[in-house]
C-alpha cells in the first residue's frame, strides 16, 4: 500500500469518529453454543453409498441444500448487478432542476464521501441541478456550520452524506425544515432502518453486505469454520451487520466458531493489529477473520503476516475499497464486498426527487453489491480505482427513470 492510501485509510478512521449511536455486539463475545441456536435450514446431507467421502469433502459439512442455497447466492452476488428501478418513472427535471441541493459529507478529506459528493454533482448538471459541497475535515462543528449556512447558500435539499449524524444538530435541522428546506441523511443507516430528525432517508444496504460475507466464509469454510468478526459498535451500521451475520450462521452453520470482538474507532490504529495477533495467537485453528469495514484491513493484514499465518487465516472486508481490491489482486485479502459511488449518487439524488415529485419514497434505495475476489480484482483496474468494473446498465436505467431521455 503506498503512503497516499495509507493516509487515506488513516483520515478514514479520523474523520468516521463522530459516527456514534448504540450498536449491539457485546465485546470478545463468543456465539452461544450449538445446543441453544437453532438448527439450520434443509434436509440431512445425502450420501452417496458410492462416493460419500468425496461428497462430503465437497459439501466441508453443509447440509446439500444449504451448499446449493449459497452457491446460488454467492454466483448472483458475483454476476454484474443489474438495475431495479426503485419506482415508477417521474420527471426529475421537475422535481430539481434550478434547485440548490448543499452535500455535507463525513469528511472532503475522505475519497469514499468526497467521491459520492462529486458524482452527485455531474447528476446535477445533466438536470440543471446546482450542487455544492461544504468542505470539512469531518468535526462535528463543521458539520453543523454547514447546516447553519444552508440558507446564506440558497440551498433546497440539505444532504448529510455517509457520517454526519442528525443527532448532533437536531435544532438546526428543524430550524431548516421550517424554511421548507428538505434535509437527508444519505448512506447513513441500513435500508431497513429509520433516522429520526430528518426529512428523507436514503440507506445503504449494510445488512446485505453482513450476509455476503457470512455466507461466503460459510461456503468456503464449511459448517465449521473457525471465525473472528472485528467489529465497531460505534459505527450506525455495526449492529445490524453483525445481527444479520450471526443469522447466516445460525440458519447454515450453527457448529462454527464465531468470536465477535469490539474495536472502538478511536483505538483502531493501536487495537486492531493487537487483536489480530491476540485471536491468532489464541487459536491455531482460525479460518477466516472478517471485517466490518474495509479500512480495518490495513492493520490486519500486517497482522497475519508478522504472525506468518496469512497463507492459512483469511481476511475479507465490505466497501470494496479500491487498496483493498488491489491487495486481493496481490492475494493478501479474500474478498470484499463492493459499492459502486456513483451509482449510490443516482440513489440519493432519486430519494429527494421522489419525495419532492410528491411520490412514495421506498425504504430500498436499490444500491446493488458486488462481490470481489481474485477471479475479477483486475476488472477494477490496476490499480483499482472508485466506480470502475462494475458495469454501466444503471446509467440508462436511471436515465429512463427520471424521463431524462424525452
Amino acid at each position: 500500500m503506498n503512503k497516499k492510501e495509507s493516509l487515506f485509510a488513516l483520515v478514514t478512521i479520523t474523520v468516521i469518529l463522530c459516527m456514534l449511536l448504540m450498536a449491539g455486539c457485546d465485546n470478545n463475545t463468543t456465539a452461544p453454543p450449538a445446543s441453544q441456536q437453532n438448527t439450520p435450514t434443509g434436509q440431512a446431507p445425502q450420501t452417496n453409498p458410492t462416493n460419500n467421502t468425496q461428497a462430503n469433502d465437497a459439501l466441508k459439512g453443509l447440509t446439500q441444500q444449504a451448499f446449493d442455497e449459497l452457491t446460488d447466492i454467492l454466483k448472483t452476488a458475483q454476476t454484474y448487478p443489474v438495475f431495479d428501478p426503485s419506482g415508477p418513472a417521474y420527471d426529475i427535471r421537475a422535481a430539481l432542476s434550478g434547485k440548490t441541493w448543499l452535500t455535507i459529507p463525513l469528511g472532503t478529506n475522505n475519497q469514499f464521501t468526497l467521491g459520492i459528493c462529486t458524482m452527485m454533482q455531474e447528476i446535477g448538471k445533466k438536470i440543471g441541478m446546482d450542487v455544492k459541497i461544504w468542505e470539512n475535515q469531518g468535526e462535528v462543528s463543521e458539520w453543523i456550520q454547514g447546516v447553519e449556512n444552508a440558507p446564506l447558500l440558497g440551498a433546497n435539499i440539505v444532504d448529510l452524506v455517509a457520517g454526519p449524524n442528525p443527532y448532533y444538530m437536531v435544532a438546526q435541522i428543524e430550524y431548516l425544515q421550517s424554511l421548507g428546506i428538505v434535509v437527508q441523511a444519505s448512506h447513513f443507516s441500513d435500508v431497513v432502518q429509520d433516522v429520526d430528525h430528518v426529512t428523507t432517508n436514503a440507506g445503504a444496504p449494510y445488512a446485505e453486505g453482513g450476509k455476503l460475507m457470512a455466507d461466503w466464509v460459510i461456503h468456503k469454510g464449511g459448517a465449521d469454520v473457525n471465525v473472528v468478526i472485528l467489529t465497531s459498535d460505534d459505527v450506525p451500521s455495526a449492529k445490524i451487520m453483525c445481527d444479520t451475520i450471526e443469522a447466516e450462521f445460525v440458519k447454515y452453520a450453527p457448529n462454527a466458531k464465531r468470536v465477535y470482538t469490539n474495536i472502538a474507532l478511536i483505538d483502531w490504529a493501536t487495537k486492531i493489529e493487537i487483536e489480530t495477533l491476540t485471536a491468532v495467537q489464541r487459536d491455531k485453528n482460525l479460518d477466516y477473520i472478517i471485517v466490518l469495514y474495509d479500512p480495518m484491513l490495513q492493520f490486519v493484514v500486517p497482522a497475519l503476516e508478522m504472525a506468518g499465518v496469512q497463507d492459512k487465516v483469511k481476511c475479507l472486508g465490505y466497501n470494496g475499497t479500491p487498496f483493498v481490491i488491489d491487495w486481493i489482486r496481490e492475494g493478501k485479502v479474500e474478498m470484499t464486498v463492493g459499492e459502486n459511488l456513483d451509482w449510490i449518487a443516482h440513489a440519493i439524488v432519486d430519494t429527494a426527487g421522489r419525495h419532492l415529485s410528491g411520490l412514495d419514497v421506498p425504504k430500498d434505495t436499490k444500491i446493488p453489491l458486488y462481490i470481489w475476489s481474485v477471479e475479477n480484482a483486475k476488472e477494477a483496474g490496476i490499480p483499482a480505482e472508485y466506480s470502475t468494473g462494475y458495469g454501466d446498465v444503471y446509467i440508462n436505467g436511471y436515465n429512463q427513470m427520471w424521463m431524462l431521455d424525452k
